[in-house]
């Protein structure tokens, strides 16, 4: 039974790892690389990626509705030059 002068350990989660901000580590040959730096450029490039699949957008309508929107045309046409043949 524990004392009351002493300190009750009470166990932690080990799976949970706070926020930490600004942390400097060592790589494998210990030098030190700061993370506060890198936070910019992955957002920038975040960014560039998501403006890139925005513009693809339309790019993949064209590719789809036009080949589609002509064969559909197509078949009207000849539906009508048949129509007109009888």
């Amino acid at each position: 039974m524990a004392a009351v002068s002493e300190s009750i350990q009470i166990p932690r989660a080990t799976w949970y790892r706070a926020p930490v901000k600004n942390v400097e580590s060592g790589g494998v040959s210990n030098e030190r690389v700061g993370r506060a730096g890198l936070r910019w450029r992955t957002t920038v490039i975040d960014g560039l990626s998501l403006l890139a699949f925005a513009w693809s957008i339309p790019f993949a309508i064209l590719l789809i509705g036009a080949p589609l929107a002509l064969t559909i045309s197509l078949v009207l046409w000849l539906g009508r030059l048949a129509r007109g043949a009888f």
